[in-house]
């Protein structure tokens, strides 16, 4: 119970700085400045980035969708999009490097299409590995861009470890998903260490039991589901980054007249950003990326708080919104409590499977 409020407290003194941080980089910057920054943007510039957030959301949900139809199971697109949006909203309200929502979505889609847990793990280990795919080649690009901008050292090493984080995690989520033996001794280590908690004795009895089973299906359904979708998979993962991409070029083009080789290079950074541990919807670690990577680059502080706060409202606070309401709508208070219970069970059974 004390291990729970410490987390919980270590939670809210992080987003309080996190937006103490904001506040000060606003003051910093000049909050009379970014505003009349924003009030500038047009009606144009305003309605592509509301299309565009249409489309990445549309393309979150249809390679989902697309991966799981290759698992030979029927389900409901518009179904998959709501998982989706609840997964984003679950996926910004818990602290860490943003995990919380997936075992959300796994959760979900076995409860309401009725596919077993493992299948549904399978699936959404393999959007992570196109992502890491496509991530590494956004980082690749950038490290050339880099070059070419002749920035600081530093800039180059943080993208360099990036992308052989990149290559490693690619390799070793391929190597323990396709080796069921691999995959039980790493679950077996896990039950072991569970053992020695009282509360989960039980339940790593019930797991043991069925280990062989749940790892064979797992693996069965990731190799499926990879080699059935991987063409289609690598092909909607490339058009979502690449509008995440278009829509962060446009606002760093409207605000600060900056080109796509800097567009690359605060994307990679902020992908790295991404895997840090973080407070909720990483408020304060993702700030300080735009600005530190946005003065790096010769932007001004103003411009370059105007732009932190336009691509965290087009790609964060918007899904994050339409995903809470959702889930409100679906579920009421006291069933997202629910789900977040679910959830943590579901991260249990994760590591389990893995």
């Amino acid at each position: 119970m004390g291990k729970s409020n410490g987390k919980k407290e270590i939670t809210i003194l992080s987003v309080v700085f996190g937006i103490a941080l904001i506040i000060g980089i606003l003051k910093f910057a000049g909050i009379n400045d970014v505003c009349s920054i924003l009030r500038s943007l047009s009606l144009k510039t305003i309605f592509y980035l509301i299309m565009l957030d249409f489309l990445i959301i549309f393309l979150y949900a249809y390679r989902w969708f697309r991966i799981i139809k290759r698992t030979k199971s029927k389900v409901s697109f518009l179904n998959i999009a709501k998982i989706e949006l609840i997964g984003i909203f679950f996926n910004a309200i818990t602290p860490g490097a943003q995990a919380g929502g997936e075992p959300v979505r796994a959760y979900l889609l076995s409860k309401t299409e009725k596919i077993s847990g493992s299948k549904s793990i399978a699936t959404i280990m393999v959007e992570r590995l196109y992502d890491i795919i496509v991530y590494s080649i956004i980082m690749l690009l950038s490290v050339f861009a880099l070059f070419k901008l002749q920035t600081e050292l530093a800039f180059k090493l943080i993208i360099l470890f990036g992308l052989a984080m990149g290559i490693f995690v690619t390799v070793s989520i391929l190597y323990v998903s396709i080796n069921p033996n691999k995959s039980k001794k790493i679950a077996k280590k896990i039950l072991k260490i569970l053992r020695n908690l009282r509360p989960m004795v039980k339940k790593v009895e019930i797991w043991s039991l069925r280990l062989d089973d749940e790892i064979m299906r797992y693996t069965s359904s990731f190799k499926k589901a990879l080699s059935r979708s991987c063409v289609e998979g690598l092909f909607y993962t490339i058009a979502m980054r690449g509008s995440e991409i278009l829509r962060l070029y446009i606002i760093c083009k409207v605000i600060a007249g900056i080109g796509i080789k800097e567009t690359l290079t605060i994307y990679a950074l902020l992908v790295i950003a991404s895997l840090v541990p973080s407070p909720p919807a990483g408020i304060g670690v993702e700030e300080t990326t735009y600005i530190l990577g946005l003065k790096a680059l010769g932007v001004e502080m103003a411009k370059a708080a105007s732009i932190m706060i336009l691509s965290r409202f087009f790609g964060t606070i918007i899904f994050t919104l339409v995903g809470g309401l959702l889930t409100y709508y679906e579920f009421g208070i006291k069933g997202m409590k629910k789900i977040r219970e679910k959830a943590k069970k579901a991260k249990e059974r994760t590591k389990i499977d893995l």
